[in-house]
């Protein structure tokens, strides 16, 4: 960790506010689709949310850990839990790092210095 480039930080910070974009979105859009389209063919709307949310955690956990997470994290589309289970582990680590970079990551998704 000693050589760690400079604009690593910055190649965490980005998927992670991404992740949170995507997250709120996707959870706002359910909940519209589940309390007002449940019988409605617009219920295939969500569809984007949550397939923009699935690829920036599949994104942050390439940044994180590897292709091979990325690539898993794609599969468990079928297993919904498990995304949620990469998201958070591909955060804590990326927050971790960021952590021993001396940054942080603010409520926007800005580094900030600690």
């Amino acid at each position: 960790m000693a050589n760690v480039p400079p604009d690593r930080a910055a190649q965490l910070a980005l998927p992670i506010k991404y992740v949170g974009i995507t997250f709120l979105a996707a959870v706002l859009a359910n909940v519209v689709v589940i309390a007002f389209l449940q019988d409605s063919p617009l219920l295939y709307l969500v569809v984007p949310f949550n397939l923009a949310y699935v690829l920036t955690v599949a994104w942050l956990a390439k940044q994180a850990y590897s292709w091979f997470m990325a690539i898993i994290t794609v599969l468990l589309i079928v297993v919904p839990i498990g995304v949620l289970v990469v998201m958070i582990l591909a955060y804590s680590r990326a927050a971790n790092e960021l952590k021993s970079l001396g940054y942080k990551i603010g409520f926007s998704g800005n580094l900030k210095p600690l």
